[in-house]
């Protein structure tokens, strides 16, 4: 399996309400954390992996799981866990 960084990013997400609503109960921005692997990077954004599976001895593909796509723009803070 290749090396990756594992790594904590927080971020602003977007929310919405479909359902009428007043101004006082508009959605606010949703603060989320995400904690994986970066399994790939791009000038526009950064995916992370919570599971890995390494790949067969036949030679078939890593395989990634809780795959989250963050757009750079949203990303507010990243820490290098190991």
């Amino acid at each position: 399996m290749a090396r990756r960084p594992f790594v904590e990013i927080t971020w602003d997400d977007t929310n919405s309400l479909s359902s009428w609503t007043t101004k006082d109960a508009l959605p606010k921005v949703a603060h989320a954390t995400n904690r994986g692997w970066v399994i790939k990077e791009d000038k526009s954004s950064v995916t992370l992996a919570a599971s890995i599976i390494a790949a067969c001895e036949q030679g078939g593909e890593e395989l990634f799981g809780d795959v989250t796509v963050i757009p750079r723009g949203c990303i507010t803070g990243r820490k290098l866990m190991r």
